[in-house]
């Protein structure tokens, strides 16, 4: 309020101020809704609730990252070429899943079984991958179907990041657009890295954090590379005549 009353909030940017307040409000909300059902018959929250809840901050925070790149760094003279832009698009939003389907993972508890890899204890998929019926429950409530999903999501959009890298460095592109995909790739292979390390370990307390604070940081780097690849002059997300 403060900024805001003495003129430091750029106009442009004033609108998105009051959306990103707002969604934090919500998220004070919406993680009351997710403690509450631990209160009931079970001290465990919802997985849904809890998926729900790590979406929001994760948007939250890539929606800050937005904001503060619009506000402190121009943008390259030139957009990348388009099908990188879509790509990175792809990235962000797969990477997106991974993240949710993670917090599957935390709230059901299903990193503490079949902590082998690459196989699950022996087989592709596991015993109890469709052990529920109508068969969607699967993904949503099996723990097994909810691993092998988390797992296997994981590394199909560490090799999209990969792929986006590659043709990222065969591509005319400004430093900055060079560096963003960059960081993301290596991000990326720490992440899995992590991943694997906090399974075998059977969720290791400190790697599982460490592996949270990691997605958070590729999270940011993949909103860096979509924003860096739409090129513009402009600051505060307006473009030049």
């Amino acid at each position: 309020a403060f900024f805001w009353i003495k003129g430091w909030v750029p106009k442009a940017l004033r609108g998105r101020m009051i959306l990103l307040l707002a969604l934090g409000g919500s998220q004070g909300v919406i993680g009351w809704w997710m403690v509450k059902s631990g209160l009931v018959d079970r001290p465990d929250v919802s997985h849904f609730r809890l998926a729900i809840h790590l979406g929001m901050a994760f948007i939250i925070a890539g929606a800050l990252v937005w904001t503060a790149l619009d506000f402190l760094s121009p943008r390259t003279p030139e957009a990348a070429p388009r099908g990188l832009r879509r790509m990175s698009w792809v990235v962000l939003a797969a990477l997106f899943l991974v993240i949710i389907l993670g917090a599957f993972v935390a709230g059901t508890n299903a990193g503490m079984i079949y902590n082998t890899f690459p196989l699950m204890d022996g087989r592709l998929l596991p015993p109890d991958y469709a052990a529920l019926t109508p068969w969607w429950r699967n993904s949503l409530e099996s723990i097994g179907a909810i691993q092998f999903n988390h797992r296997w999501a994981a590394v199909l959009t560490t090799a999209l990041i990969i792929a986006l890298w590659l043709r990222a460095r065969v591509s005319v592109l400004h430093s900055g657009q060079r560096q963003a995909p960059s960081v993301m790739a290596l991000l990326a292979i720490v992440q899995v890295g992590l991943g694997i390390t906090t399974l075998l370990s059977v969720v290791w307390i400190p790697l599982a954090a460490l592996h949270q604070a990691t997605a958070l940081l590729l999270f940011v780097a993949a909103v860096w590379t979509v924003w860096v690849f739409r090129g513009q002059t402009a600051p505060h997300g307006r473009k030049n005549r």
